[in-house]
């Protein structure tokens, strides 16, 4: 087959290495002009780890990595909500890992070749005749593909165009990531957690920590850009939480949104994977202040 693949993150370079796999050479169109991986971490639990052992990724995974052996969700007072075994719960499946996301998007890039990455790219419109599908392209050119993989995330034009639907809509959180390095001490997955926030510091290898921090709030930042107000936000938290915060770098700030999941994933000669087709929050959205009882799970990605 010939398989154009809209969109070049997690889900599309996974796609593409499968595919070859299989013998199926695959095309990526890539919006941006070059890779521009988020500076932050990734959780990857049992069961996506046996997708890249699948892939022949696993290993490479792992030696970049840190085996997650412990969950923990504390209240911001640090009293402890959980403590359990995380590598245990996948035992028998493959080991949980945390790693930075450009190594993650590293190994999927290189583990995606030989298929070739058009950047600066992305479809304009797509008919699909029932034998082919008819593909214009941003740039210009048109071609005629078997299959059309739509992996271009929250705000996916494959979406749009092939199964209509309305927009992203926020999810009402504000999320800010950040990476840390020489912090040895914190090992597997903490979170902590009140009422209208929280913090997650998740330990990637080589003494590095991802931090997460999300706020109840709109599609507008809270913070107008004062790297302060966060901090002050945060001050009422135990450590480590303060001492993360204060070694925040310039943050990749964004504006959390779940998309309207289609009816379907499929049409005709096109599919949605990745967060194109289920997206959700960075975070389970907490029940407003007067109806909070128990702390959410967090979903890390």
């Amino acid at each position: 087959m010939r398989v154009l693949i809209v969109g070049g993150g997690i889900a599309g370079l996974a796609a593409a290495r499968a595919l070859a796999l299989r013998g199926h050479a695959s095309e990526i169109v890539e919006r941006d002009d070059a890779w521009r991986i988020a500076g932050a971490g990734v959780y990857v639990p049992g069961n996506g780890m046996a997708a890249l052992r699948a892939l022949g990724l696993a290993d490479a995974v792992e030696a970049r990595g840190a085996v997650v052996a412990r969950r923990r969700l504390l209240d911001e007072h640090g009293r402890s909500f959980i403590d359990f075994d995380e590598a245990g719960l996948w035992r028998g499946v493959a080991p949980p890992i945390a790693l930075h996301r450009r190594e993650l998007h590293a190994i999927l890039a290189e583990g995606a070749k030989p298929s070739r990455v058009r950047f600066g790219t992305t479809i304009g419109e797509l008919d699909d005749d029932g034998d082919r599908v008819q593909v214009a392209l941003s740039d210009g050119t048109e071609s005629a593909y078997d299959l059309v993989v739509g992996a271009d995330g929250v705000h996916s034009a494959t979406r749009a165009e092939v199964f209509g639907g309305p927009p992203s809509r926020p999810a009402g959180q504000v999320g800010w990531r950040w990476v840390v390095d020489g912090h040895p001490e914190i090992d597997g997955w903490n979170g902590w957690l009140s009422s209208d926030q929280g913090f997650l510091a998740l330990a990637i290898g080589g003494g590095r920590v991802y931090c997460y921090a999300d706020v109840r709030g709109s599609t507008d930042d809270p913070s107008g850009g004062d790297p302060g107000w966060l901090a002050a936000r945060f001050a009422g938290f135990v450590e480590p939480v303060p001492s993360l915060l204060a070694a925040m770098p310039a943050a990749d700030t964004w504006f959390s949104a779940i998309a309207e999941v289609p009816p379907t994933w499929v049409r005709g000669r096109v599919v949605l994977i990745g967060d194109a087709a289920h997206a959700s929050s960075p975070t389970w959205p907490r029940a407003p202040r007067s109806r909070w009882r128990t702390p959410s799970f967090w979903r890390t990605s």
